[in-house]
């Protein structure tokens, strides 16, 4: 079947990302919980989903890689995400959810790409901040965007300087933050991307910090 991928007799993806169906309705996962026990990667971007994510989604423990983006999904991100300690991907974006960010998500210690910003056509996400320190325990992180949750404000966390060593992107955009730019900014030493544009931060740019992301290419302020 077109999407569905299987490995020794097993479904391990499901994958209906804008296939010309536009999957609508609420979002059930009872059947893939209950049955479908090897499934790793779910993609259902750019269908029309609505309403919050299902309690059945958090408890499909095995998943790798969830990709909901694109959708019209509302309601808040449960803390029970944490319980999906096997997560490597993790991409929200684009949808109409709000309420406050999990301190659960610092358990996924595999994280390696955490969406939970851009705006779609018609939605998109209002998270609201501050952003917990409990996700300092994300050491995998390369990729993480809040782009466009305007509620996100306070300043840069220090802790997320401190212990995001794998850090490539750091999307912060139009996020509501103020205050200065760390001049410990170059401890994010694998940075390539960054972009804390459309925020309120002031005071000097710290240049020289900057000069030693040797691995930066795509700086917006």
């Amino acid at each position: 079947w077109h999407g569905v991928v299987c490995f020794g007799g097993r479904v391990v993806e499901l994958l209906l990302n804008l296939n010309n169906v536009a999957c609508m309705g609420s979002l059930n996962v009872t059947a893939l919980a209950t049955h479908v026990h090897e499934l790793r990667y779910i993609d259902l971007s750019d269908n029309l989903f609505t309403g919050d994510l299902p309690s059945e989604l958090y408890k499909m423990t095995q998943l790798q890689s969830i990709v909901l983006s694109g959708n019209r999904v509302t309601g808040a991100l449960s803390e029970d995400i944490g319980a999906l300690v096997n997560l490597r991907h993790l991409d929200l974006s684009a949808n109409a959810m709000r309420g406050a960010l999990p301190q659960a998500l610092g358990n996924l210690r595999k994280l390696e790409v955490l969406y939970l910003g851009e705006s779609g056509l018609e939605n998109k996400n209002s998270f609201t901040g501050p952003i917990p320190e409990s996700w300092k325990g994300l050491k995998s992180l390369k990729h993480f965007s809040l782009a466009g949750n305007e509620n996100i404000g306070g300043g840069i966390p220090d802790w997320l300087l401190n212990n995001l060593d794998e850090l490539q992107e750091l999307t912060l955009s139009a996020c509501g933050l103020s205050g200065v730019l760390p001049a410990n900014i170059d401890q994010l030493k694998a940075l390539v991307t960054m972009d804390l544009g459309g925020n309120n931060l002031s005071g000097d740019i710290p240049i020289d910090s900057l000069a030693r992301l040797s691995h930066l290419k795509h700086l917006r302020l």
